[in-house]
């Protein structure tokens, strides 16, 4: 049976986070959530919450609040500790398998580390071969916004502000309806191999 049928639909969800940037911690250490969502299967939520942060010590503008809506206001508020989300969030996702979109920083915004998870990144099947400005050719991730607009012809999806909990679904969605049917037999393999066949993708 295809790889992703070892696993139990109840077993299936997807995450994801929108962040904060800390103006003084290490550049690797900058990238903090303010706000998660976890979906199930069928795209219901499993988990929502926003983080507490001390506005004063985050980058905060016009430009951040137009693309996550995360203002000051919301991480004075925030629903739960960094801390409480990232323990819960790690009971929430055991034994689970965890579709997501480049959500290596997701896990690391919330204290954890994507290998300690089983995990799905839809950039493993959707990439772009493109010519680079040296004549090289590399492999171009192709972002939600894209795979939504490509699949399900949806022209406002990210029009405005970036939703947790719709990119979430957003995730789940392309996982349920357009990937599983590709992956339906067993010689089919996790990743993908023909990144070529993206080649032309609108």
């Amino acid at each position: 049976k295809p790889w992703w049928q070892h696993f139990c639909k109840s077993q299936i969800v997807a995450i994801d986070c929108e962040f904060v940037h800390y103006r003084y911690l290490a550049k690797s250490e900058k990238v903090k959530a303010a706000s998660v969502a976890i979906v199930d299967f069928n795209g219901e939520v499993l988990y929502r919450t926003t983080v507490k942060h001390d506005p004063g010590e985050c980058q905060i503008n016009r430009i951040t609040i137009s693309k996550n809506g995360i203002t000051a206001n919301i991480l004075r508020n925030g629903h739960k500790s960094l801390d409480t989300v990232e323990n819960e969030v790690a009971d929430l996702l055991k034994d689970k398998l965890v579709i997501h979109i480049a959500g290596a920083t997701d896990f690391k915004s919330l204290g954890l580390c994507i290998g300690d998870f089983e995990n799905f990144d839809l950039h493993s099947h959707w990439q772009q071969p493109k010519i680079n400005s040296n004549g090289i050719l590399v492999h171009e991730n192709i972002g939600l916004k894209r795979l939504i607009r490509k699949y399900f012809n949806d022209e406002d999806f990210q029009s405005g502000i970036h939703s947790a909990e719709a990119d979430a679904r957003a995730t789940l969605r392309i996982f349920r309806e357009v990937y599983i049917k590709i992956k339906q037999t067993e010689v089919c393999t996790k990743y993908n191999s023909d990144f070529d066949q993206f080649a032309d993708f609108d």
